[in-house]
């Protein structure tokens, strides 16, 4: 095929993963149909074509024969495909790494933000929530069969509580203490027993 017959594109649509542009061609064709449709295919500018934020198209013309947009490759964004590695090719890449970067002598601080338990102890840790208290009310009717939106809106309480059983109780917003606050105020997680 030369460069100037129109190829496919190949796009798939995988669990977990969206859309994926699979072969992008130097030149290519667009249904009209497709373009409108399918919500990963937009138009970027008036004379381009955005497929999935993948490949980018400029519109070169439209063919009668295929009922189609006829399309040129600007830019495509697709990761480059990368080699799979071999065990060894790794542990060498590691091995040249520390002997050209690593440091014997290079020491580094670490601070224990949590502080240890012996093994087998179990203890409830500090899972600080905050929450705004909502009050509702039943709206005004919508239509003629009686039903209604419900309002709601914020009181302007507030209240923290976390798993070791601290609780602020309800307060206005503006007087709640800030998270780190909170967590230095209640101290250090509770043993409980087994």
């Amino acid at each position: 095929m030369s460069s100037d017959t129109p190829g496919e594109v190949y796009i798939t649509r995988e669990l977990g993963h969206g859309v994926t542009v699979r072969h992008a061609p130097p030149c290519a064709l667009l249904s009209l149909g497709a373009l409108v449709e399918r919500g990963f295919i937009s138009l970027h500018a008036p004379d381009t074509v955005n497929i999935a934020d993948q490949v980018l198209y400029r519109i070169t013309g439209y063919s009668t024969e295929h009922q189609a947009l006829t399309l040129e490759l600007l830019e495509d964004w697709r990761p480059v495909p990368t080699a799979r590695l071999t065990e060894a090719e790794v542990q060498d890449i590691k091995a040249r790494w520390r002997k050209t970067y690593a440091k014997a002598d290079a020491a580094h601080n670490v601070e224990v933000l949590v502080p240890a338990r012996p093994a087998g102890q179990w203890a409830t840790d500090h899972t600080l929530h905050m929450f705004n208290q909502i009050e509702k009310r039943p709206g005004p009717e919508t239509d003629s069969e009686g039903r209604h939106w419900t309002e709601a809106r914020k009181t302007g309480l507030a209240i923290a509580v976390c798993n070791c059983g601290y609780s602020s109780g309800w307060v206005p917003r503006g007087k709640l203490p800030g998270r780190l606050s909170l967590l230095a105020q209640h101290g250090t997680p509770v043993p409980t027993e087994p």
